[in-house]
């Protein structure tokens, strides 16, 4: 889910929620059409990013957390 998605659901139930915002590829290089969603550099890439915000998300909870 996105998070304009979640948040309203976490809110209602007095959680505390900011989202993480992960951006694929160079936005700034569109147009050169070196995006291959079905190929293996961008099935890394997803793999990649996905670790990178479980990660962040790992660490804002333990630093948030504690206080």
């Amino acid at each position: 889910m996105e998070g304009v998605e979640v948040q309203p659901h976490i809110q209602l139930r007095k959680g505390q929620v900011q989202p993480v915002v992960l951006t694929m590829g160079d936005p700034k290089r569109v147009d050169e059409a070196n995006y291959d969603p079905t190929g293996r550099v961008v099935a890394e890439g997803k793999k990649k990013m996905l670790t990178v915000a479980i990660r962040a998300c790992a660490d804002l909870t333990k630093e948030f957390s504690s206080k």
